[in-house]
């Protein structure tokens, strides 16, 4: 069989990895295949155990020893995990091969859904995933089976010189989200903070994204932009950021949309930096029951109406938490949108702060949206496309 972590050979609950035989639960890896050497000295049998391991030697740290992996013949990707189609227009998928066997060819039957025109030399393809050819179910789970209906396994790996390397397999699925989205405005300044996904699906929402550096945050070259967001934790990993305030606030006071999603704040070394046009502080403070009551501070707010109507309902189906190091003793320029607690915790009203600042809008969330739009979230998609629209544009598809 695949080789597999013994905690993750059933599928995983919420919350937990399930293993059917306790005895195993503490181990840090699985127990090693063991060969048996059977030796005779002098006349005497003797016998003796060693693992059974893969040895190799790196340029760098000589003779390297691992356990041995047991792989398909091919391996599936589909990316992006999570497809989400925008207002019934399917959106671009693809699906990657992996030929572990040198030599080795795709199966005479491959899958149908997938589009083939010959396979490249270093042994992988892009096609692009047909959905009205691929199987769905009830749930929006595309399953990837080959002709005698065996599964199709991902391959997974992970690599770090401090820890033992962890090969792993998953379905090869891909789960298929519908949303109903509009936006306002189009063109999107992204300065990226410690990574996420955030600007990958802005691109897949319909806006053109353009990553930004030092050098490109100038009072002419951001004019073009209806928006600047900025990644998590971005004030926390760009220095030079501090540098940009005044030309940032002025992009605001002109007209523009800047929205800041969370950052950090050590006890040992508080931000003290101005973010937005107003002061206001960055807590702790989180909520971490994704499933929190959400209540609406200011309903008729703009940033819960245009272009989207938002509702209780935007709030189902988040993962992990809501919201985390919100805003905390803010200035009264700001409006506080939502209110949330944890269960028996005092409700939190700085998960989404923003300002009108001049002709524009500056815009402060602790929202998790880096989880929850790689997670294909509909409400988050459309809550963040709201919190991008430029006062008076025109809605559109």
């Amino acid at each position: 069989s695949l080789s597999q972590p013994y905690w993750l050979a059933a599928p995983m609950e919420k919350g937990s990895f399930v293993v059917t035989n306790p005895i195993l639960i503490g181990n840090a890896e699985n127990e090693l295949p063991m060969a048996v050497f059977n030796v005779n000295i002098n006349g005497q049998d003797v016998a003796f155990e060693k693992p059974v391991l893969y040895k190799f030697t790196d340029p760098v740290a000589g003779e390297v020893y691992r356990p041995y992996t047991v792989v398909p013949p091919l391996s599936m990707r589909l990316s992006p995990t999570v497809r989400v189609d925008f207002n019934g227009k399917p959106a671009p998928a693809q699906v990657q091969y992996r030929l572990f066997a040198p030599g080795n060819k795709l199966p005479a039957t491959t899958p149908d859904y997938a589009v083939l025109s010959g396979l490249p030399a270093e042994g992988k393809y892009n096609g692009v995933l047909m959905a009205s050819q691929a199987m769905i179910d009830a749930n929006g789970q595309i399953t990837m089976n080959d002709a005698t209906k065996q599964p199709y396994y991902n391959f997974h790996e992970i690599n770090y010189d401090h820890i033992p390397v962890v090969r792993y397999f998953s379905p090869a699925s891909q789960r298929h989200v519908q949303a109903s989205l509009k936006i306002a405005g189009m063109r999107i300044g992204y300065i990226a903070g410690a990574g996420d996904k955030v600007a990958q699906a802005l691109m897949q929402m319909g806006y053109e994204v353009t990553m930004l550096s030092e050098a490109d945050i100038t009072s002419v070259s951001l004019k073009k932009y209806d928006a600047l967001v900025t990644g998590v934790r971005a004030y926390n990993t760009l220095s030079w950021l501090p540098n940009v305030y005044s030309t940032l606030m002025t992009y605001v006071q002109d007209g523009g949309v800047m929205l800041v999603q969370y950052n950090t704040n050590s006890n040992l070394g508080p931000m003290k930096n101005m973010i937005g046009p107003y002061a206001f502080t960055i807590s702790r403070n989180r909520v971490t029951d994704e499933t929190a009551k959400v209540d609406f501070i200011q309903p008729a707010n703009p940033l819960l109406n245009y272009p989207n109507k938002i509702t209780s309902a935007d709030f189902e189906g988040w993962i992990q938490e809501r919201s985390i190091y919100n805003a905390t003793e803010i200035d009264n320029h700001y409006n506080r949108i939502l209110s949330m607690a944890d269960p028996k915790e005092t409700a939190q009203d700085g998960s989404l702060i923003a300002a009108d600042y001049g002709k524009g809008r500056f815009i402060y969330t602790g929202l998790v949206f880096f989880r929850e739009l790689p997670a294909g979230v509909p409400g988050a998609y459309r809550l963040f496309a709201n919190l991008l629209a430029r006062p008076k544009l025109n809605a559109t598809k």
